[in-house]
């Protein structure tokens, strides 16, 4: 009777996956080493398989999120985000999501794809507690060469990228917030941290529980080229 496996086959010895690159073993043991190795990992992409598993919104002319082997951190595709023309009222929105209750605190680390005349690319780590939506916001603009967070209503920069930084490297940053008080933790960028605790992130009234998810937008902001590229994505839990 045929069973789909060799002649030779010993079935004393039963074969339940087959690994076609031994660092998925480790991966599988110790688990993603993010950029500072705190926090436990809910969540890991560098969009290997494409993006096929993001939502994704576009809005105007030539907009479009892919994946492209042109442009990756980690082999062999990034995610890139372009928002078309400003003429053309281009905007790029894509979004992960979860359902997790009494998440207390989180990381979101990216790896920033810093190039000339990219665009502008926001990011929201948005959690419902119960009664609050608590909605952070992360803003990375390499034209004017800094890196900010939103502080209530208003962006506060917290990081400016040097004039000697190469303009074709990716920069990895990580936002960690507590969602119980709720207020900022840290930010890294690169091996650099700064303690953001001072700031408060945006919130509103929410009667929703456990909406956890991360939103990336891009704008036009002229007809020339707008694109941000996303190298890799960690959802971090438990952050201390």
């Amino acid at each position: 009777m045929p069973r789909g496996l060799p002649d030779y086959y010993n079935p004393d010895t039963l074969v339940s996956q087959r690994l076609a690159n031994v660092e998925e073993v480790v991966t599988a043991i110790q688990g993603i080493a993010n950029l500072d190795n705190r926090g436990r990992t809910l969540y890991y992409d560098h969009f290997s398989e494409g993006v096929n598993g993001w939502y994704k919104q576009t809005f105007g002319d030539g907009v479009r999120p892919y994946a492209s082997t042109k442009q990756a951190e980690i082999e062999p595709a990034s995610f890139t985000m372009d928002a078309g023309t400003d003429s053309g009222g281009g905007i790029t929105i894509v979004e992960k999501a979860f359902l997790i209750q009494n998440v207390r605190s989180a990381g979101l680390e990216i790896g920033f794809g810093y190039r000339p005349n990219g665009a502008v690319l926001t990011t929201y780590f948005s959690y419902d507690n119960g009664s609050l939506r608590i909605l952070p916001a992360l803003i990375v603009d390499p034209d004017a060469k800094t890196i900010s967070i939103m502080d209530g209503a208003d962006p506060v920069i917290i990081y400016t990228i040097s004039a000697a930084v190469s303009l074709t490297c990716w920069i990895p940053i990580k936002m960690v917030v507590d969602f119980a008080t709720p207020a900022y933790v840290r930010l890294l960028v690169g091996q650099e941290q700064f303690d953001i605790s001072a700031y408060t992130p945006p919130s509103s009234a929410s009667l929703l529980k456990g909406d956890f998810y991360v939103r990336f937008v891009t704008h036009a902001i002229d007809d020339g080229i707008n694109i941000a590229y996303i190298g890799h994505v960690t959802f971090t839990i438990d952050e201390p």
